[in-house]
């Protein structure tokens, strides 16, 4: 089989979803979610930096500029707030990916009831990622120069992982089923393989110069950063989709649901 090159789904998805405004409003929305992201962002000494990222179920500013990481073990004041960030992370992937598969297939998705339809599975992978995720990090910091072992640790559970928030909503799989299959697609390599090496060195590109703007300009750099990544994000996470439906081999979003509706070509 012919290796799928990301961007032949660049190049085939964007035409769908580039003219659905509402699409680059849930980037925007993410990057505002994670506020100590934001303040790590205003206040790092860096300058710049390349970021070796792997899909997301919805990119933010995170997603394509590293997020500077405070030295020690520290509590962020707002840690509190955790658990609200990650149920409105997990509403807004679930609304975000359900619309967007309905552009890539000819239909117009309620996101409201595509929050519905996905939420609870979602929540489950968006906690899960977020968890080991930290987990990761904080046992890195704990080892000291141990803690090297924890960048390829956080690599390979963000590759063995990407497909699931996706296959949560082209498959309907729950939680630990999309988990379990994306676990299984990632041990299997090949194309998920191929797919996740060009999209790390897809972030690495963008990062270098995007870095500059977000490290260097204060709060306008950062602000600019969060414009700029929202169609990255829509360009990215729509050639994502396409990529996990052919290769699990989805019917294109044929299947009706509550929360779709197809249209009549003047409506479109």
């Amino acid at each position: 089989m012919a290796s799928r090159l990301l961007t032949t789904y660049f190049r085939r998805s964007w035409p769908h979803v580039s003219g659905d405004r509402l699409l680059y409003a849930f980037p925007l929305l993410a990057s505002l979610l994670y506020v100590d992201r934001l303040r790590r962002l205003l206040t790092t000494n860096d300058v710049l930096s390349l970021r070796f990222g792997l899909p997301t179920g919805l990119g933010s500013i995170s997603a394509f500029v590293n997020v500077p990481v405070t030295e020690g073990i520290t509590v962020s004041p707002l840690f509190f707030l955790t658990p609200v960030a990650l149920a409105a992370d997990a509403a807004l992937t679930a609304a975000y990916l359900g619309r967007m598969r309905g552009q890539l297939h000819g239909r117009e998705v309620d996101p409201v009831a595509a929050a519905r339809e996905h939420l609870v599975p979602m929540l489950g992978v968006v906690v899960f990622t977020y968890v080991t995720g930290v987990g990761l990090l904080v046992a890195g910091l704990a080892l000291g120069g141990l803690g090297l072992l924890a960048v390829p640790l956080v690599l390979l559970f963000g590759y063995l992982f990407y497909a699931a928030p996706y296959l949560v909503v082209v498959e309907g799989r729950g939680a630990i089923a999309a988990l379990g299959r994306s676990y299984d697609l990632g041990t299997d390599g090949g194309e998920y393989l191929s797919f996740a090496v060009q999209y790390l060195l897809f972030t690495a590109a963008v990062s270098f110069p995007l870095s500059l703007v977000v490290y260097n300009i204060g709060i306008v750099g950062v602000a600019l950063g969060i414009l700029l990544t929202a169609p990255l994000a829509v360009a990215a996470n729509a050639a994502t989709m396409l990529f996990v439906e052919e290769l699990v081999g989805a019917e294109g979003g044929d299947r009706e649901s509550p929360s779709a509706h197809w249209l009549d070509p003047e409506q479109r």
